[in-house]
């Protein structure tokens, strides 16, 4: 029985982290993709807002694409849309020979706080 591409993948959003915080002075914000196919995983910083708690805007939106690579070779072409530093939207397609062989498909993104 052939797995689809969501069965095969794991996508979180991993927000915070106390001692990257202090030591970077950045908010971590990262997605986290794990492939049981690739028996791998991948991470993709998302970019956070620079703005203060009193001017936040809604309105903060980033959208961006890419690829995922395994070695060397490119498994996955990403794309999503981001609102305030929150992912609202991931899709992905499987690569094979650099020909992507399935349309975007969107999976869902589970959120995980981490301290």
């Amino acid at each position: 029985m052939k797995s689809s591409i969501t069965d095969i993948l794991q996508i979180y959003q991993m927000m915070g982290g106390m001692r990257e915080t202090n030591l970077t002075g950045v908010y971590p914000n990262k997605l986290e993709i794990t492939s049981s196919k690739y028996k791998h995983k991948w991470r993709i910083k998302v970019k956070n807002p620079d703005i203060d708690e009193d001017t936040f805007s809604s309105e903060y939106f980033e959208n961006k694409s890419g690829t995922l690579k395994y070695k060397k070779t490119v498994v996955y072409n990403y794309k999503y849309e981001a609102n305030g530093g929150h992912v609202q939207k991931f899709e992905i397609q499987e690569v094979i020979d650099e020909q992507p062989v399935s349309d975007l498909i969107e999976i869902k993104v589970d959120g995980l706080l981490v301290d």
